[in-house]
Protein backbone atom coordinates (compact mmCIF):
# COMPACT_ATOMS: atom_id res chain seq x y z
CA UNK A 1 0.00 0.00 0.00
CA UNK A 2 3.03 2.28 0.10
CA UNK A 3 2.90 2.96 3.83
CA UNK A 4 5.97 2.83 6.03
CA UNK A 5 6.08 -0.38 8.05
CA UNK A 6 5.43 0.54 11.68
CA UNK A 7 3.80 3.89 10.90
CA UNK A 8 1.23 5.01 13.48
CA UNK A 9 -2.45 4.43 12.74
CA UNK A 10 -3.54 8.05 12.80
CA UNK A 11 -2.18 11.57 12.50
CA UNK A 12 -4.27 14.30 14.13
CA UNK A 13 -3.52 17.89 13.11
CA UNK A 14 -4.48 21.15 14.74
CA UNK A 15 -3.63 24.69 13.77
CA UNK A 16 -0.35 24.64 15.70
CA UNK A 17 0.45 21.02 16.45
CA UNK A 18 0.26 17.36 15.47
CA UNK A 19 0.07 14.04 17.29
CA UNK A 20 0.50 10.52 15.98
CA UNK A 21 -1.74 7.87 17.54
CA UNK A 22 -1.13 4.12 17.62
CA UNK A 23 -4.28 2.21 18.52
CA UNK A 24 -3.99 -1.07 20.40
CA UNK A 25 -6.92 -3.23 21.41
CA UNK A 26 -6.84 -4.03 25.11
CA UNK A 27 -3.91 -4.03 27.47
CA UNK A 28 -2.40 -7.26 26.13
CA UNK A 29 -1.67 -5.92 22.64
CA UNK A 30 1.96 -4.99 22.10
CA UNK A 31 3.75 -2.52 19.90
CA UNK A 32 5.85 -4.29 17.26
CA UNK A 33 9.58 -3.73 16.82
CA UNK A 34 8.91 -1.79 13.62
CA UNK A 35 6.37 0.40 15.42
CA UNK A 36 8.81 1.07 18.28
CA UNK A 37 11.47 2.10 15.78
CA UNK A 38 9.14 4.56 14.03
CA UNK A 39 7.73 5.90 17.32
CA UNK A 40 11.27 6.55 18.62
CA UNK A 41 12.22 8.27 15.36
CA UNK A 42 9.15 10.50 15.61
CA UNK A 43 9.89 11.33 19.25
CA UNK A 44 13.58 12.01 18.51
CA UNK A 45 12.55 14.44 15.78
CA UNK A 46 10.17 16.45 17.92
CA UNK A 47 6.88 14.77 17.07
CA UNK A 48 4.49 13.42 19.68
CA UNK A 49 3.53 9.78 19.21
CA UNK A 50 1.45 7.92 21.75
CA UNK A 51 -0.13 4.49 22.11
CA UNK A 52 -3.81 4.54 23.08
CA UNK A 53 -5.93 1.59 24.16
CA UNK A 54 -9.31 3.22 24.74
CA UNK A 55 -11.40 5.90 23.14
CA UNK A 56 -10.94 8.05 26.25
CA UNK A 57 -7.15 7.76 26.00
CA UNK A 58 -7.34 8.94 22.38
CA UNK A 59 -9.61 11.86 23.31
CA UNK A 60 -7.32 12.83 26.19
CA UNK A 61 -4.24 12.73 23.94
CA UNK A 62 -5.88 14.92 21.31
CA UNK A 63 -7.18 17.35 23.94
CA UNK A 64 -3.65 17.89 25.29
CA UNK A 65 -2.14 18.67 21.87
CA UNK A 66 -2.19 22.44 22.24
CA UNK A 67 -2.11 22.61 26.03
Amino acid sequence: MGLLKGAPDMLVLSKNNAIFLEFKKGHGAKVSAAQRKVHHWLDDNGHKCTVVRTLQEAIDAVNTMDA
